[in-house]
């Protein structure tokens, strides 16, 4: 599996909790358990973060347990899962078991990319007085899904509506928002036979919600390029500004 390093896809923020409790609680019977507890989504990357834990219960004979935990991330661009590198990731940590109880260790994962999906895949190994291995074994959390939330404005087309006078000509464009959160006012511009016209949506857009503009200017040539942008000022964090444009032959 190909590994990355972390400081390509976030920064992260590592934090190793080792809790005592009695034995056969929340692991149950099971040696080696791996859960998801936290995942938060948020537009702010600072705010977005996971939580993983892996369980050890005793294993007869065992003098020491070890745990090793392994983030994987997969991305639209890339949707195999990979793994991350990243401080404390892929190294084993060692305890010497108290009888008859279980261990917790929590691995938290801050400042996460998005889109993206991570999860984590945590290795247990339970070793004897001797050194050797006693019985080892490897559990994956649920998916922590971070979706991007920021707003996706969009230009669906534009079309022709007769002016004022034969001259002139209202270009018709409706802008969608195609993201999952609202944004903030805006401009469209059409560029047309030489002339740049522009109109401003001063209330910006709701997620899901589409706005119908018309626009005056100069009625365009039969075949000459109608070119709309939608924010040409870069005012709205957008989250896919590939679609930001579009250009069509003139009616």
């Amino acid at each position: 599996m190909k590994r990355v390093s972390l400081l390509l896809l976030s920064a992260a923020l590592l934090v190793l909790l080792a809790v005592v409790a009695p034995a056969g609680a929340a692991a149950g019977k099971r040696p080696a358990a791996a859960e998801l507890t936290e995942c938060d989504t948020s537009l702010d990357p600072a705010e977005r973060h996971m939580v993983a834990e892996g369980r050890m219960g005793a294993v007869s004979g065992a003098a020491k347990l070890r745990i090793r935990f392994g983030l994987q991330v997969r991305t639209p661009e890339r949707p195999r899962w990979t793994e991350v590198e990243g401080e404390k990731l892929g190294v084993w940590m060692t305890v010497s078991p108290a009888p008859r109880r279980r261990y917790v260790y929590a691995k938290r994962i801050e400042n996460l990319a998005a889109p993206a999906d991570y999860r984590m895949v945590v290795r247990f190994k339970w070793i004897g007085a001797n050194g050797r291995k006693l019985a080892s074994a490897k559990r994956t959390t649920e998916t922590c899904e971070e979706p991007d939330l920021r707003p996706d404005l969009t230009p669906d087309r534009v079309t022709l509506a007769p002016g004022a006078d034969p001259g002139w000509a209202r270009y018709v464009v409706p802008v969608r928002n195609a993201g999952k959160t609202a944004a903030g006012p805006f401009a469209v511009t059409v560029a047309v036979a030489g002339e740049i016209l522009r109109a401003e949506v001063p209330d910006g857009l709701d997620a899901g919600e589409t706005i119908e503009l018309e626009i005056p200017g100069p009625r365009c040539e039969p075949g000459a390029p109608i070119q709309v942008t939608v924010d040409p000022d870069g005012r709205v964090d957008d989250a896919d500004e590939v679609d930001d444009s579009l250009v069509r032959a003139c009616p």
